[in-house]
């Protein structure tokens, strides 16, 4: 039997129907034009071998991790994670996917990648019993190059004392392997409040504030459900959570490089009158030895440890 061809070009996408199935390629897609000249070119063996691609493509969004089988759903503009636990309950739960997180989906796919790693990471997130953690935290993430690992945690950094205990108020042990908890409803879920209670975390670009000569930095993984807030001091470069555990020291060969890469303290000073960021008072415009509060490392009178927020709080 005869292949029978049939397409209609829109706006936004392709409708292709050929050999009784109907295929929708969106302009978005990055073989909308290879679809588009087969189609108008009527060049079978071209568009089987792209259907077949795309057939191949679309069983990626598919899969089982150790804990579920998932599936990832793109209909109305919207990407949704499907998935039922391996457990006596089969429930079906779903959770919706941030348009930066598909589009790290799709390339992963594009390279032949299974998107486990992040389905993981969706799966714990959804535990996360805060509405604006579970909002806020990948854009936190991919905005401080903060990687996603295999079991659906993430990476982030920690400045310790030189006998790994924390840096306020020396009780907690953050030694290799080490977990490191607290009760949640300690932890200050409120973003506005910079400095406050709670286990702290940051990205590389946070390091230069808070770190001093004979302290160490240390590498640790959080789950995702255990993010409490990320404060917006410093472009939201740190944050708060009720866990996490220590997996390795960062070399200190490497100390040198890191502290010289402040990315917060390049940028313009934030203005909080105006809302806005004044470039003429950037932090690169002056010209003098900075003191830093050790807990939050806002800048401070030479001589002090603390700022004046800081003083009295139950830390890290």
């Amino acid at each position: 039997m005869t292949n029978k061809l049939a397409y209609l070009l829109k706006t936004d996408s392709l409708i292709i129907i050929y050999n009784g199935s109907t295929h929708t390629i969106r302009k978005t897609d990055k073989d909308y034009e290879l679809f588009y000249k087969s189609v108008i070119s009527e060049d079978m063996e071209a568009l089987n071998k792209l259907l077949d691609k795309k057939e191949q493509f679309k069983e990626f969004f598919k899969g089982e991790t150790d804990v579920c089988s998932y599936e990832i759903k793109f209909e109305n503009n919207e990407a949704t994670l499907e998935f039922n636990m391996n457990d006596l309950f089969k429930e079906t739960n779903s959770i919706k996917i941030s348009s930066s997180l598909f589009n790290l989906i799709k390339e992963m796919i594009d390279n032949d990648c299974k998107p486990t790693a992040i389905v993981n990471f969706l799966i714990k997130l959804k535990n996360n019993p805060s509405h604006r953690a579970v909002n806020e935290l990948y854009g936190f993430m991919n905005e401080n190059d903060l990687p996603i690992t295999t079991d659906g945690n993430f990476l982030a950094y920690k400045i310790v004392n030189a006998d790994y205990r924390d840096k306020y108020s020396g009780q907690f042990d953050n030694s290799i392997g080490m977990t490191v908890k607290e009760n949640r409803n300690l932890v200050d879920d409120d973003k506005t409040r910079t400095c406050s209670k709670g286990l702290h975390f940051c990205s590389k670009g946070y390091l230069p504030a808070y770190y001093n000569e004979g302290d160490k930095i240390v590498l640790i993984s959080i789950n995702p459900k255990d993010v409490v807030s990320i404060p917006v001091d410093y472009k939201n470069s740190k944050g708060r959570c009720c866990e996490y555990t220590v997996i390795s020291d960062i070399p200190e060969s490497e100390y040198e490089s890191i502290i010289k890469q402040s990315r917060y303290l390049k940028s313009p000073v934030y203005d909080s009158e105006n809302d806005s960021y004044d470039e003429d008072d950037s932090c690169d415009n002056i010209n003098f030895e900075w003191t830093y509060c050790e807990e939050c490392g806002v800048v401070v009178d030479e001589g002090e440890r603390f700022c004046e927020d800081c003083y009295g709080i139950d830390g890290h």
